[in-house]
């Protein structure tokens, strides 16, 4: 009997085990709570002190920056306009006990108040793409990285425009597959919450051949990526890098520049990597 009863609470507790999915959401939904109370305290409890969230605060850690800015991305950021509310529309997630990462889709609403427009809205929606790398710290999950952005077109200038980092690090092996869709689907896992996303309402990818194709189309680019503008991680669990990337083109003795800000998130395999996600943010 004793035996009987062991078995079976081993069996309820392998089905309500917590998945990637759970962990994810557990996470963003804090997150959300927080930007919804206007928590900065509760909101940076959900990243790791030498975290960083790729946005309009991306050039040092979230527990350097001034207050209000850490919920701002997620809020909006005007200070004409009036927050109403945030929801989690859909998320992607993958990973197992030591390390999570994600990508979620989530509404912002607010009303407009901007004093140069005549057709301000009173409920107007802004989608935005969350991506971030979760991990275990003690008995909580922490984001270790992360990037949140509009889905927008690149606009070309004469200049390249790149962003600084107070904790730059060299680039590793990481950093220059941003620049290089052939090699980023040599390197890229077979999990099927694998995701690239573009800066393009379109670019998104999930899974292997899907992402795949994706960055099929970007492998005629002419990519590179600045060197002095590289934050790269990597420990046994694993690995993400944050890197400002430029593609250009020539048309009519002009060269014009397209900056990007990519998040590359990967795991262990083997003595290489594997590429789980990557997220391009326009500059």
């Amino acid at each position: 009997m004793r035996l009987t009863i062991i078995a079976l609470l081993a069996i309820a507790g392998s089905a309500y085990a917590e998945t990637p999915t759970d962990r994810a959401k557990a996470l963003v939904t804090s997150q959300l709570a927080a930007v919804t109370k206007n928590d900065d305290k509760a909101f940076q409890a959900t990243f790791a002190a030498d975290a960083h969230l790729d946005s309009y605060w991306n050039n040092g850690p979230l527990s350097t920056a001034p207050s209000g800015y850490v919920r701002d991305p997620f809020m909006n950021g005007s200070p004409h306009s009036e927050f109403k509310k945030i929801k989690l529309d859909k998320i992607v997630a993958g990973g197992d006990a030591n390390v999570v990462w994600l990508t979620a889709d989530i509404s912002t609403t607010f009303a407009e108040h901007e004093p140069e427009q005549d057709n301000n809205s009173s409920n107007r929606v802004e989608k935005k793409r969350l991506t971030e790398l979760i991990v275990l710290d003690g008995s909580t999950w922490k984001a270790v990285a992360a990037t949140l952005t509009i889905p927008e077109p690149t606009h070309g200038s004469i200049h390249a425009d790149h962003s600084t980092l107070e904790d730059a690090t060299k680039p590793g092996p990481l950093a220059p597959l941003a620049a290089s869709p052939a090699e980023l689907i040599k390197k890229l896992s077979n999990d099927k919450n694998v995701f690239v996303l573009g800066t393009d309402t379109a670019e998104r990818a999930i899974g292997p051949a899907a992402a795949k194709k994706l960055l099929g189309k970007w492998t005629k680019l002419k990519m590179t990526i600045d060197e002095k503008s590289v934050r790269e991680v990597e420990t046994k669990t694993y690995g993400f890098a944050e890197v400002t990337v430029t593609y250009s083109t020539t048309k009519k003795n002009e060269t014009l520049y397209y900056d990007m800000t990519a998040l590359v998130l990967a795991v262990p395999n083997g003595s290489d990597w594997s590429v789980v996600g990557i997220h391009y943010r326009a500059n």
